[in-house]
Order: C-alpha cells, then structure tokens, then sequence
C-alpha cells in the first residue's frame, strides 16, 4: 500500500533526477494537502484526515531512491540499446517478446500477495475500533489516497445510500478489551468482504501504547442495485430489479417478473427477502414468495453457518407450504414431452407439500486435531426433515413413490480445515477475492421413515483445495450416497471434480490465466420423483457445453471437461475492466441403460469479450461468439449470445447441516 507522503517525495526525487541526470540527496521542504476521507498509511502510523487538511514535510532523499532510479536508467539504456533504429526488424520482436517495455507502466493488479497487517498482532489488546466508509467510485481499501473520478463518478457517490456504520459493527468478531490474533483479523476481513454489499474490506492495525492496539476498519460498498434481464426471444423473458443494501441496513429484495406472451398466464412474480445478521448472531433471515403459472410458494428460513473457525453453534429452521402443478407421472422423457406442441396441453398432476426442516451443529478443537492445524475443527451435527403432502395422486406402495409423506433424519461428523487466502483477477476485476485453500472429509448417515417402507442413508464426502507449483490452485473431491432399502441401494449418486486456474502469467501489462474444470457424474438406481426432470443430470449450458440447450443432453451419466484462458487487459474506462477469453468444451451424456463411451461428444469452441465493474453488484456482460460440432438437432452450428453470467462459487471447507445428496 502507498504511503501519501513517500509518493511525494519519490516524484521530488524524480524530478531532481530529470534536471541534474545524477541522483544528488536532496533536502525536501513542502506542503502537502490531504482530501477529507483520505486515509494515509505507513509502517508504523495511521492517519485519517475527517476534513481538507495542509501537512508540513521535511524529510530527506535515501539512497535507496537514488539507488533504485540509477537502476532504472541502466536498464532503459540497456533496453534502448536492443531496440535502437539500428537493429533488425526481428531482433525488435524477439526482444519485445522476451522483454516488457521499462518505460510502460506497470499493472501493479495482477498478484495480490497474501494479506499482511502492518505491525505484528499476537496476543495484542484491543484499544478502539474506528470504521470508515469509502467512496464506491474513488479510492479503495489498498490505496485510499488515490482519485480517478469524474463527473459521473461524483454524481453516484453522491446519491449512493452508504451501509451504516452499525451494521458494520454488527459484523464485528472483535471487542474492544479482546485478545487480538490475526487469525481472527482476517477472517473478520473475509466475513465483511463476503457480504453482498461490501465490495472489500481491510484492518489497519495502529500501535497504541504498551500492549494495546488500535484498530481502523475501512471498507467500501458497492452500487446497492441491481437489474435482471434474461429474454426468451419475442415471447418473454425473466426481468427484475433488486436492492441488496436497503436504506444501508444490509436487507436485501430481490424481485422477478415472469413474462410468457405464449401462455394463457402471461405474468408471474417471485420475491425474496434477505435480512442478514440478526440482532448481531450471525443468524440470516429469508423469506421467499412465489405466484407463477404452475407454482405457488412461501417459505420462511433463519439460518447460521460455521461462518469462522470461531462459531462454536450452528443450525437453523426452514418452513415452506407449496402448491405445485408437476408433469403426470406417467410422462417420464422427453421424448414423450415431443408429442405435444405447446406446455399447456401436457397432462399435469397437482399437489400440495408442507415441509419442515431444522438443523443443529457444534464444533469442537480437541488438542490433537489442532496441534496439526490451529484452524482444524471436528464438527458434528443432525438435521430432521419431514415432508407432508397433500391433494397427491392416490399412493400405495409401490406406485406414485415421490408422493409419499417421510421424515427424515440425518447425522453427521466431519473434519475440517478451512484457510484462505487472497488473489486478484480470477472471476473478479479488480477487487480481493478470497481462495479457500484446506480439506474436509465428512460422513452422513441416519434413517428415512416413510409412509410404506423405511430406507437408511449413507454417504460421505472429501474434498481438498491448495496451491501447487507449477499448476496453480486445484480444487477436487468425491461424494457418494444413497438409501439403503431391503439390502438395495436406491436414489444413489456419485460425484467427483476437479477444478483449477494458473497463477496469474503477466507478459507486458496483461494478466493472464487458464481455466480447466472437469465432472463425471452418476446416477444410481433412481426413482421416479415429482418430476422426471429432478434425477436427471443435463450437459446444457453451464453444466457442460455453454451455449447449448437440448433435452436429447440431459441422462443419469455426465463427463464434462472445460478450459477456458482468460486475458485481463489493462484498461480502465469508468471502472469497467474488460478482460477476453477462449475457451473449449467437451462432454458426453447418457441414459441409465446406455454406455457413456458409446454417446455422442458434443463440443464447444469460441472466443468473446467481459465486462465487469467490481463496483456494481451486476453480474458480469458477456459477448461470446462460438461454435458447435456435432450439436444435437435443432441447434445451430454457430452462436452469438449475449448474457450476464455469475460469479462462480468456490466451495469453502466449512461443514455445516448434513445433506442428502441429489444432482445438481
């Protein structure tokens, strides 16, 4: 992070240097002006200026400076010496390939080295806690004396509504009269940075006296608005607008309007309400709305995860009522679905649904698992789920299965060791993005009471994440599980990947990295459930191959491979960044009696362009020209789409409520 004063003083130096052509120590005497809301940082002090204040410099030239500008000229001289008028066009290239530009400025973005505190923390006392807000256009966190706004910029910091500062506090792991640890400091940064709302956050520590330290939280927001717009041709579309930062309360609204010109309901609505840290617990509360042409739903949900090594206690309670219009069970493929031309003449059969779920865990440090891993944790936990239907199909034994009422009940140990650490320009642009790094191996067993049979689940699950030379980040794992019924094993599925990026590879002033994720799933003997869709697993889009849709891509088998290689570029207009990409995928899809090796490989290729401003909530715009061989029928060979695509999420190692394990 620059120091304010020390930039001065460099660009003295600087100038010094231009007139005299050697570095001479030179005594500088000025006056510097710091903006209010500015934050100076140095090694050992702090200093935040609330209002317009005028500082009184004196300090002297090091020879470090003149040490490191002589260097400078030496290598521009000796770069200039390669590339003179005299060299051969190809020697330019050769030495342009191998060689970045001296005089170029650099992108100081494209490594963030792991986060470093500014005096050593251990076992320090907490004095104050002082929190600012910066600006959502302007500074930010690691350079707050730096200013690129402009009049549009002004004008939205202006009428931004800024999170409040006791909603901050609320989020606060550490009290004054606290013990500090830096393991506690970082995770508090990551829980602030992990709100929706907060584009990043950083701990300044600032030395007190004795053993007592003060801290200054600086954080900054993001546009607190955001627009959904995903069309389906001429005929609709899903459209919405939320607010993820209520008034600066931190409530979030999520809204979306469902437009299907093609139907007798033209109009359809789902709502959802966020309230996040309840009265400081950590607790996040959610209540959700949903009134569509074959859905009618309300569900309420309190929550609290293992959040931070720290949390001892977790659980929650969902509820939900739903009213559903589900495919006749006797429409079990889409091949069936073909034989009618539009989605109201297919039979459907209607039914209601009460569900109540709730959830327990506890954690625990015993000496022998932390002697290995401080942040290591055993954590155990049960979950009880009960599902009541009613206005079914009539049920018996053997028939109409997914309609059956069940109470389910899962318990769980597991072992994990969840770490972080920060990058820059991965699926962000710009900001600190936190990498989980760790393992985590869990169980997860318990019985199912039905209305005609009993079962018994088991399953397990391991994954593990670090960095390795000189590949990069890699990400993978496995689960497994199923019921167990009269010695048969049913409603099965296994799962493994692996997902990696590069180190960041910097070659002029362009970041680049490549992308490589692969998925082999499977389906064990699964039942029908209300909706033939629901055990199936697809190779559509996302899933697989990006960019196409088909049913003759869905089955119960999947192997996906995806690589992908991403060129962040150096440019910065208004704060969007815009970074290009290739990629190509590859998959195969088959049903439960069909051989993987034997299905068609369907394949992707293309290239596009993202645009991406980290200081908007929006999801990233994206333009992606590609190509499509062997598509299934009724898809094009080439494609241009244009879309906003999520930030993909990263699987942290934390264990919380057990789950009964379905595709995804």
């Amino acid at each position: 992070m620059r120091f304010s004063l020390s930039i001065i003083l460099c660009l003295c130096a600087v100038c010094v240097y231009a007139q005299e052509k050697k570095y001479v120590p030179q005594t500088l005497v000025d006056t510097v002006h710091i903006e209010k809301n500015t934050v100076v940082i140095g090694k050992d002090s702090v200093f935040f200026a609330k209002k317009d204040t005028v500082i009184y410099v004196q300090d002297t030239i090091n020879s470090k400076i003149g040490s490191l500008l002589l260097q400078e000229e030496e290598e521009k001289a000796f770069y200039d010496s390669l590339t003179n008028n005299d060299s051969s066009k190809l020697k330019k290239k050769i030495v342009d390939l191998i060689l970045d530009d001296v005089s170029e400025e650099k992108d100081t973005t494209a490594v963030e080295e792991a986060p470093q505190l500014s005096i050593d923390v251990e076992g320090k006392v907490v004095g104050n806690i002082t929190i600012t807000g910066l600006e959502v256009f302007g500074p930010n966190v690691n350079d707050t004396t730096s200013d690129k706004t402009n009049t549009l910029s002004k004008f939205a910091n202006k009428v931004h509504m800024y999170t409040r500062e006791r909603v901050i506090r609320k989020r606060l792991l550490i009290k004054k009269g606290d013990q500090l640890t830096s393991a506690k400091l970082l995770d508090n940064e990551r829980l602030i940075r992990s709100l929706p709302y907060i584009r990043d956050a950083r701990f300044v520590v600032q030395a007190a006296s004795g053993d007592t330290v003060n801290l200054l939280l600086i954080t900054q927001d993001l546009i607190a608005y955001t627009a959904r717009v995903d069309p389906n041709g001429l005929d609709g579309g899903n459209f919405g607008i939320n607010n993820i930062n209520i008034l600066g309360y931190g409530h979030q609204l999520y809204n979306t309007v469902k437009i299907d010109t093609d139907r007798q309901r033209k109009l359809g609505y789902v709502g959802e309400y966020r309230i996040p840290n309840i009265n400081s617990s950590q607790l996040e509360g959610v209540a959700a709305y949903e009134n569509t042409i074959y859905q009618n739903r309300y569900s309420l949900r309190v929550e609290r995860d293992f959040l931070t090594p720290g949390i001892k206690v977790a659980g929650g309670a969902f509820i939900e009522y739903r009213k559903e219009s589900a495919y006749a069970p006797w429409i079990d493929s889409y091949e069936i679905l073909e034989n009618f031309e539009h989605e109201e003449d297919i039979p459907r059969q209607t039914f209601k649904r009460f569900t109540q779920d709730y959830w327990l865990g506890r954690s625990f440090t015993p000496e022998f698992i932390t002697t290995i891993d401080p942040r290591a944790r055993l954590v155990t936990a049960i979950r009880y789920q009960h599902k009541k239907y009613y206005d079914r199909p009539e049920v018996t034994y053997s028939e109409y299965r997914a309609y059956h009422d069940r109470h389910l009940l899962l318990m769980s140990v597991g072992l994990s060791r969840n770490n972080f650490t920060t990058e820059r320009l991965v699926y962000g642009y710009g900001r600190t993005e936190d990498i989980p790094i760790g393992s985590m191996s869990e169980l997860i067993f318990g019985p199912e009471k039905g209305e005609f049979y009993n079962r018994f689940f088991t399953g397990m699950r391991i994954v593990r994440a670090s960095y390795l030379a000189p590949l990069g980040y890699i990400s993978g794992g496995f689960r497994v599980g199923g019921y167990w019924r009269n010695q048969n094993f049913e409603d099965g599925l296994f799962q493994a990947g692996v997902r990696t990026f590069s180190f960041p590879i910097q070659w002029r002033r362009t970041t680049y990295r490549l992308f490589i994720n692969a998925d082999y799933s499977l389906g064990i003997q699964q039942i029908n459930p209300e909706d033939f869709r629901q055990n199936m697993i697809s190779l559509n889009d996302r899933n697989g191959i990006r960019g196409l849709k088909s049913h003759e891509m869905y089955g119960h088998k999947r192997l996906a491979l995806s690589l992908e290689t991403v060129a962040y570029l150096p440019f910065d207009f208004y704060s969007f960044r815009l970074a290009t990409f290739f990629f190509a995928d590859a998959g195969l899809v088959a049903q439960k009696t069909e051989r993987l090796i034997n299905s068609p490989l369907y394949q992707g290729y293309g290239l596009g362009f993202r645009i991406r401003n980290d200081r908007l909530a929006y999801k990233t715009f994206q333009l992606r020209l590609a190509c499509y061989p062997n598509a299934p029928s009724g898809e094009s060979f080439f494609k241009i789409t244009l879309a906003g695509i999520p930030v993909p999420d990263l699987m942290n190692f934390s264990i919380n409520k057990p789950e009964a394990f379905e595709f995804e």
